[in-house]
């Protein structure tokens, strides 16, 4: 190891760093990690012990680890200096945003090994327990516990909260092993019930040999029972229980886990719980199916009409769908980057019977955890009957959100970015569906702002505006379908840039422009939107100013187009 500061954190480079150490340094190396990462980020803080027990059981890049989502890899990525090493660096261990995508990719691996003849090569996949409420984990889970000559390593890091309250017959089945277990030695473990035999773990059933349960903050534990899957040479579960820090493992009911709000400052989830509370004391029939995202009061209030799906979007929107069959109408509370797994189920099953059923998205567009939900205005700009709604500040989000619930038939979804909102930014005039933020007779450009984008839209036309450029912003408020009234307004305009927060194939622009030439208008249109490629981790305002979406970069784009001779005004 090179010495680059005064502690065992700054001098570990790799995974290979870490085989080195001894208990004592193991111990200590353990603890810096704890104070470096921030305490209220409790999944990484309850990790270490077992992210450092896998780097020192397995070899990476040989063997090949899978972690799930961030409350593992950031850990991870602090224990092995990987936010300081290149990317493609050969120790760089694969991670995945959706919980049960590990799972998956281990058992190709696993396959594509076998078919190889690379079996020297483990395949270790590192799991939360929210992973188990996913469908696609029980598909992967299914294939290979059938495969007993492909042996994968499943560590299952059970905290005993996943998500929210994940009340299901899983996250029972769980409780029972660890109940079952105390004082027995994780060989001896009879799954037991009221002192009466229990069917077999569900682990053994599927094909897996079962080690644990093992106190996921011992190393000593932790490293015997890795050591010991590794060397069965079959599928084995090696069930770990982790604490997070300041909470215990007792079951808590919805709606004393989900977020609180702020005190210091209004963002957009709190307003959407609070307007989601008060809709739920107007209306008995609006429930609520949530995948692990909080939703504050209504929770606390009506808990009786939340239905909390974990990590299953697919069957959290379907479930949406019999529910409105029953004669409720649900909203589903999810991110936006999850809303992809779930498309063919809101357009199949809800869309398909014109059922009302409500989609709130958090997170849309760029975000500061690197879950980017920029993809979801492309596919769903194509699903019949749908309406997409883009609030610009948390007035129009309680406006919207009212009137996505007052509609009767067929899907609405809204999106709205995370982190702190702006309380109103007013019209002047409503045209249509469409709000007029700023009006110019004759302008040079007619800027188009999607959702949160309109306040740096609006930036950007007093900038211009001291360069002599002459701009009217509209905000549009529905985005699928184009409105009419929209399309007649800007057809009296020569140029329209689309200032949208998603890709620009199949988006906003896209379809704009497609229905003013359907129209017979000469009106251009020009998409501003993010780059079609895959963002990285960053922070909102700096992605946002790196894609030249910032109010600067807006206006910037707007002086170069109309330096174009093809686009002068004239």
């Amino acid at each position: 190891m090179t010495s680059q500061g005064d502690t065992l954190l700054s001098r570990v480079n790799e995974p290979s760093d870490l085989r080195v150490l001894s208990d004592a340094e193991v111990a200590r190396l353990a603890s810096e990690a704890r104070d470096h990462l921030d305490s209220s980020r409790a999944e990484p803080v309850s990790t270490v012990e077992l992210t450092l027990a896998v780097h020192r059981t397995f070899s990476a890049p040989k063997d090949v680890l899978l972690f799930d989502t961030q409350h593992t890899v950031v850990a991870r990525e602090i224990l092995t200096g990987r936010a300081e090493v290149p990317e493609g660096a050969p120790h760089q261990i694969s991670e995945h945003a959706h919980a049960a995508a590990p799972l998956c990719y281990a058992d190709g691996l696993a396959k594509a090994f076998a078919v190889r003849d690379t079996t020297r090569r483990r395949v270790v996949a590192v799991i939360g327990d929210d992973a188990l409420t996913s469908g696609m984990s029980w598909e992967a889970l299914n294939n290979i516990g059938a495969a007993p000559a492909r042996p994968v390593v499943v560590v299952l890091n059970d905290n005993g909260r996943p998500y929210t309250s994940a009340q299901g017959g899983i996250a029972r089945h769980l409780a029972e092993l660890k109940r079952a277990a105390a004082g027995l030695a994780a060989s001896q473990i009879p799954v037991q019930r009221r002192g009466k035999p229990l069917r077999t773990n569900m682990f053994t059933d599927l094909g897996f040999v079962y080690i644990g349960p093992v106190d996921g903050h011992s190393m000593s534990a932790l490293e015997r029972a890795l050591r010991r899957a590794a060397t069965v040479g079959r599928p084995v579960v090696v069930h770990c229980v982790t604490r997070r820090p300041n909470t215990d493992t007792t079951a808590v009911p919805p709606q004393s886990t989900t977020r609180r709000r702020s005190r210091t400052r209004r963002t957009w989830a709190s307003v959407f719980e609070a307007e989601l509370a008060a809709l739920g004391a107007d209306r008995d029939d609006v429930v609520c199916v949530t995948t692990g995202t909080g939703i504050g009061e209504f929770a606390a209030r009506f808990p009786e009409r939340v239905f909390d799906a974990g990590s299953a979007e697919p069957h959290a929107i379907t479930s949406a769908a019999g529910l409105a069959l029953g004669g409720t109408h649900p909203v589903v509370r999810m991110r936006a980057d999850a809303l992809p797994r779930a498309f063919d189920r809101l357009l199949a099953d809800v869309a398909r019977h014109r059922l009302p059923v409500t989609v709130v998205l958090d997170h849309a567009g760029v975000s500061d955890r690197g879950e980017h939900g920029v993809w979801d205005p492309s596919v769903l700009a194509a699903i019949p009957g749908l309406r997409l709604g883009a609030p610009r500040d948390t007035v129009r989000l309680r406006e919207l959100l009212r009137e996505a619930i007052h509609r009767e038939t067929g899907p609405t979804v809204l999106r709205h970015p995370s982190g702190p909102a702006p309380l109103d930014v007013p019209a002047t005039r409503r045209v249509g569906e469409c709000d007029v933020l700023r009006e110019t007779a004759n302008p040079d450009v007619v800027l188009l702002a999607a959702g949160a984008l309109a306040k740096p839209c609006l930036a950007a036309a007093e900038s211009l505006a001291l360069r002599d450029v002459t701009a009217t912003v509209l905000d549009p408020r529905w985005t699928v379908p184009v409105d009419p009234a929209l399309i007649k307004l800007l057809g009296a305009h020569r140029m329209v840039v689309v200032v949208e927060e998603a890709t620009a194939i199949g988006g906003l622009g896209a379809r704009l422009a497609q229905a003013l030439a359907a129209a017979g208008s000469g009106t251009r249109v020009v998409t501003h939107a993010l780059p079609p490629r895959f963002l990285p981790h960053a922070p909102r305002d700096q992605l946002l100013r790196a894609c030249s979406l910032d109010a600067a970069g807006i206006a910037r784009v707007i002086r170069t187009l109309l330096g174009k001779p093809s686009l002068r005004r004239e």
